[in-house]
């Protein structure tokens, strides 16, 4: 079995009782725990089992937190050898809606190239992937992706009702010059049991 693992980096967006949201379900720290849970415990975990991950940084959240917040989150992962990819929840930077299948293929390519070019010219490294916030995509996003020459897209959820266009269902496959990367899920019985639900 081929796993890829990926971590969408990004706060709730609603508005949250204890404060920060960055501090909180960013970095996991919590209030009346000692340590962090967020990507600090991620990345201890997939180091002690000697694997990799890419984290979907949402990049527009600089607009709530500032840049130097989310340059210290994209660091952190860099620093401990982790990739990082473009994750867009366009709502931030337009104060529109947050599905871009919702916004005219032109209007797509322009927030994808906005991201890009805000990831690029912090790191120095120009994105390769995107996962789109809400699994809001559809065709235009799609050919968006091409034109900002970003080969890998990873939003596509087979069955949720965001998802306009879906390829398949576990299957990576390519398309439009485009290579997706679905998101999955994977279910034992046994933790079915666990939780109830058979």
């Amino acid at each position: 079995m081929f796993l890829c693992i990926t971590v969408d980096v990004e706060d709730s967006q609603y508005p949250w009782k204890n404060g920060n949201q960055l501090k909180s379900l960013i970095w996991g720290d919590l209030p009346g725990y000692e340590g962090t849970f967020g990507i600090p415990k991620i990345i201890d975990i997939c180091k002690a089992y000697g694997l990799k991950a890419t984290f979907f940084v949402d990049i527009f959240e600089y607009k709530t937190y500032g840049e130097d917040q989310i340059k210290e989150v994209i660091f952190y992962i860099l620093e401990n050898d982790h990739d990082v990819q473009l994750h867009i929840h366009p709502k931030r930077l337009t104060g529109s809606s947050d599905n871009l299948w919702e916004y005219p293929r032109e209007k797509q390519m322009e927030i994808i190239r906005r991201g890009k070019e805000v990831l690029t010219g912090w790191t120095g490294l120009s994105p390769i992937a995107h996962r789109a916030g809400a699994y809001g995509i559809n065709a235009d996003t799609i050919r968006a992706l091409k034109v900002n020459s970003i080969p890998v897209d990873s939003s596509m959820f087979y069955g949720h009702e965001n998802c306009k266009v879906t390829w398949s269902h576990n299957k990576v496959v390519e398309r439009e010059e485009i290579l997706e990367v679905p998101i999955t899920i994977f279910l034992r019985r046994s933790a079915l049991r666990l939780w109830g639900l058979t």
